[in-house]
């Protein structure tokens, strides 16, 4: 990780207006323990409750950390940027964080996946819901190097894992994916999440 955009949502502490534009960030560990993730899940009760650790993530690397990470922020972008050659995942907007921006970026090269966006489910804090993100206008290739089941854009939890019939709160979910596919390379041309 090199960089770790954290605040505090549950305290109304929210990192703010951080922008990272025309940068190149290159070269990061790949150093991820499953071992790690899975006792962490097993603490909370999630996946595995044998007491048994597995071989890999249940999806894509979906703990592996973010080389940009936002926690707990507002209004941050990463902007014209490419990050190749990193470790994990290029970049992660993580619990309560909300008009977060990737945008324009070409992300190459990567140990698990592109960007992953998570947050609260629908039976979590409201403080800890991620919403109002925009990924747009970013050419992601070549995810997976380390963590074959790395993908270019993982949202591994809208809505608490697929349980959409029975949510308590509402919630609105736009979704809009739209990508050109040309020989190993996806282009994601847009993704917006409300």
């Amino acid at each position: 990780m090199l960089f770790d955009i954290s605040g505090n949502a549950a305290e109304g502490k929210k990192v703010n207006n951080i922008r990272f534009r025309n940068i190149d960030f290159r070269y990061t560990d790949g150093g991820y323990y499953v071992e790690d993730y899975w006792k962490k899940r097993l603490e909370k009760g999630d996946f595995g409750t044998d007491g048994e650790t597995r071989a890999s993530d249940p999806q894509a690397a979906e703990g592996a950390p973010g080389t940009i990470r936002f926690l707990g922020a507002h209004g941050c972008f990463v902007e014209n940027c490419s990050i190749q050659n990193y470790g994990h995942h290029a970049s992660a907007i993580e619990e309560g964080c909300d008009n977060i921006h990737i945008r324009g970026n070409r992300i190459y090269d990567g140990g698990a996946g592109g960007i992953i966006v998570n947050g609260s489910d629908n039976n979590g804090e409201i403080c800890q819901r991620t919403y109002g993100n925009e990924i747009s206008d970013n050419e992601i290739s070549f995810c997976g190097r380390k963590y074959f089941a790395g993908c270019g854009i993982l949202v591994p939890d809208i809505t608490a894992a697929g349980r959409f019939t029975r949510m308590k709160d509402p919630v609105i979910l736009q979704l809009k994916i739209i990508f050109v596919m040309q020989p190993l390379k996806i282009y994601f041309i847009s993704i917006m999440a409300l």
